[in-house]
């Protein structure tokens, strides 16, 4: 099952080139955390890399 999860995710992250979380969870329609817990495998793995960025305060 993981690995089905993992390809998909991928798969997502292929076709839009980057995506933040909340992004993902609005296209697979899965919870913030299954998607984090899934992409820090992926990071594991070396197959994705994050990039943070500071909101911007007004």
């Amino acid at each position: 099952m993981a690995n089905e999860t993992h390809l998909r995710y991928l798969m997502l992250l292929l076709e839009h080139q980057e995506l933040c979380v909340c992004e993902m969870t609005h296209a697979i329609g899965a919870s913030q955390p299954h998607i984090s817990r899934h992409l820090a495998h992926l990071r594991e793995l070396r197959l994705v890399s994050d990039r943070h960025e500071e909101a911007v305060r007004e």
